[in-house]
């Protein structure tokens, strides 16, 4: 019993389909290394994380000290002021520009 192609498929199409679904395996040592890369991203952000993590100890403790020193350092306490204002107009950026992408996005909706 033969196979035979339909008759809208062209000789060149099944050799072309079974080249295209062996090409799978051109892929795979892509996305092998792909996966290790992934996971040397991972490793070095939990570095990071516990680094930042024991060091949110000491950094509490040195704002504390500041706040109960009789003269505190008034440099010091200044750039605390400064990072703590940036955070809050960040926040409040963020804030406004998810409302702008709301509204844009149900204006979008209303028009069609």
């Amino acid at each position: 019993m033969e196979t035979s192609a339909p008759a809208n498929q062209s000789s060149l199409d099944i050799p072309l389909g079974s080249l295209i679904f062996l090409s799978r395996w051109l892929q795979a040592p892509l996305y092998l290394g792909l996966i290790v890369a992934q996971g040397v991203y991972v490793y070095h952000f939990f570095v990071e994380l516990w680094h930042l993590v024991s060091g949110v100890a000491e950094w509490a403790k040195t704002f504390i000290a500041l706040g109960t020193e009789n003269n505190p350092d008034y440099r010091a306490v200044m750039w605390q002021v400064i990072v703590h204002l940036t955070f809050v107009a960040s926040a409040l950026l963020l804030a406004w520009t998810d409302r702008v992408s709301t509204q844009t996005a149900t204006e979008v909706r209303a028009e069609h």
